[in-house]
Formats: C-alpha cells, structure tokens, sequence
C-alpha cells in the first residue's frame, strides 16, 4: 500500500522532466524555425559603390582606353589585351573554386596566355589552334589527379566553357585591333595597303574604337534608363536589376554610336551607311547577352562581381563582359567581309 504513493511521485518526475526535456527542445529549435523563415540578408564581399567612385575609377580609365587606340604601339594594344583575358581567366578559376570546382590554375592561365599569343603571332589561325591546345592543357592534370569519373565531366564542362567564353573571346579584340582591309579600291579610287602600313594599322584602331563606342555608349543609356523607367524585368532569375526599358535603351544607345561616327566621317570599318546603324544595334543586343551570360556565371558560383580591377566597377570581367560575344562576332565578319 506504500508504494502507489511512492509511484506517483516517479511519474510526476518522469512527466515533469519531459515536459522540461520538450521546453528546452523547443528553446533549441527556435532559432531553425527562425532560420528556415529565410537567411539574414547582407551585403555581400563586394559592396556597391555610389556613382561618384565609379566615376571617379571609370574616367581614367576611359581616357587610358582612348590613348592606347589612339597613339599606343599596335603590338602595346594588343599585349594590353593579352593581359586582361589572362586576368579574366584568372577571375573564372577563382569563381569555380569558390564553387568547389578546381580548375589546374596554371595550366588554365598559361592556356589562356598561349591563345593570346597565338593570336598576336597568326591571327585567327593562332587563337584557334592554340584553343585545342589550351584545352588539353588544362583536361590533362585533371585526367590525372581526379578519380571520381563525375567530377572530371564536371571540371571539364566548365573548363573548356571558361576557355571559350573568357581568354578566347578577349583575344578576339586584337583580332579587331589588327584588322587589315583587304587590297582594293576605296571610295576614291585609290587601293588600301595591307602590308602594315600607317593606313592599315589605322583602320583596325577604327575598327575597335567603334566597337568601344557601340558598347560604352549602350551600356550607360541601359543603365540610365534602366534608373529612370525601368519597370519589367527583364531576365529576374538571372539578373533581377535589368530591366526591359534599360535593354532598349541600350540598344538605342548602340545605334546612336553608330550615328555619331557616321555624323563626324569616322570610319566604321566592315560597314556601310545604314548598314553601320543596324550593327551598333547588333553588338548593343551582343553586349547584353555576354553581360547576362556573365550574371548567370556569377549567380551559380555565389557571387557579386567576377573581382576587384577598379573601385565601383568591379573585376576584368564585371568590365569586358559586353565583348564576351561581341568581339568575336565582329572580328569573325570583319575576317568574312
């Protein structure tokens, strides 16, 4: 008879500690619920910079562009060239190993480097050539250092993408930057030199600096419009900020370079009259494609910018991503022309 009571005390222990045990699980599992409403936004590694640093790191910039195609050396240019698409190489490998994707730097980078010297050396035959090479470059320390058969699959998707799409694509702009016309009668009568003469190395700095014009001036409309008008988005899941009134008024922009060079008698090498306004359209809608095609590069490997080249701007390839497929598109219809 003495231990019913004895009994009911162990059972009212037993329920008070579960009831504590369940407090304290709760007390633990607050903040997950808390967490799981959604993370803490922040800012980010790169922070956004005001329009007046942009400015500010943006002219110098513009002016050095301006007086390396107007007095630099053809052979400085198209080194300077060189130079960013290895940095943008580098910029890639480095966004890929944030992701967990190793990428052989070296053999990756000195891939990116040959491609731009073959470029300088041959031409268009050079860059392609020394792509395949690049590429085999970069698959053979992977081949041997990585066991598992999809992971290669993996490092080598965005391998032989980063090749392509970086040092390969860059290079293109000293393929426009060595433009020679071909041998024939101009306008005037006379015929175009092609033997490196002062005439041929000032059409292919009309050539670049007409692209220039095309891109700068598209991406600053875009982004002024996008500022002031912009209501659809354009590609959210992509890039959330751009917007479909900021596209065409980038495109416009494109059109109104086209405009200015046929207004000052500039030289707009590959195209004609009208057909010089259809291309700054063109390479504006080029432009916006290699700039979301970077954003889509950027959003898979969990970052804002591709590095830190220039304060408010972000890295080589927050800055040339515009050329990632214009280049390429102009230097190839130049060689076709």
């Amino acid at each position: 008879m003495a231990k019913a009571p004895v009994q009911k005390a162990k059972t009212a222990k037993k329920s008070a500690a579960g009831k504590t045990s369940t407090q304290g699980k709760s007390s633990v599992k607050a903040p997950a619920a808390k967490s799981a409403a959604g993370p803490k936004k922040t800012s980010g590694k790169f922070q956004a910079a005001s329009l007046p640093t942009r400015l500010a790191s943006g002219v110098p910039a513009v002016l050095a562009v301006a007086a390396l195609l107007a007095w630099a050396p053809l052979d400085l240019g198209k080194l300077v060239v060189l130079v960013l698409a290895v940095w943008g190489a580098h910029e890639y490998q480095q966004m890929m190993a944030g992701r967990g994707l190793e990428l052989p730097r070296w053999f990756f980078l000195g891939g990116a480097a040959l491609m731009g010297l073959g470029g300088m050396a041959w031409g268009w035959l050079g860059l392609a050539g020394l792509l395949f090479i690049a590429i085999h470059m970069m698959m053979t320390p992977i081949l041997l250092s990585v066991k598992d058969r999809n992971e290669v699959k993996r490092r080598w998707k965005v391998g032989w993408l980063g090749l392509i799409l970086v040092p390969f694509a860059i290079n293109h702009l000293s393929l426009v930057l060595g433009y020679v016309p071909p041998l024939g009668p101009t306008a005037s009568g006379e015929l175009l030199p092609t033997d490196g003469t002062q005439a041929s190395i000032e059409t292919g700095r009309w050539a670049l600096a007409f692209l220039v014009a095309v891109i700068s001036l598209s991406d600053t409309l875009a982004y002024f419009t996008g500022i002031l008008i912009g209501k659809t988005p354009l590609m959210p899941s992509v890039s959330p900020k751009k917007t479909v009134e900021g596209s065409l008024g980038g495109i416009a922009g494109g059109v109104l370079a086209a405009v200015g060079f046929q207004a000052m008698g500039w030289v707009t090498p590959g195209f004609e009259g009208a057909m010089a306004l259809v291309a700054g359209g063109a390479f504006s809608l080029l432009g916006q494609a290699g700039d979301l095609t970077e954003s889509k590069i950027k959003r898979f490997c969990g970052v804002k910018d591709s590095g830190r080249f220039l304060p408010g701007h972000g890295g080589v390839l927050d800055r040339l991503d515009a050329y990632l497929l214009a280049a390429p598109a102009y230097a190839w219809w130049l060689l076709m022309a």
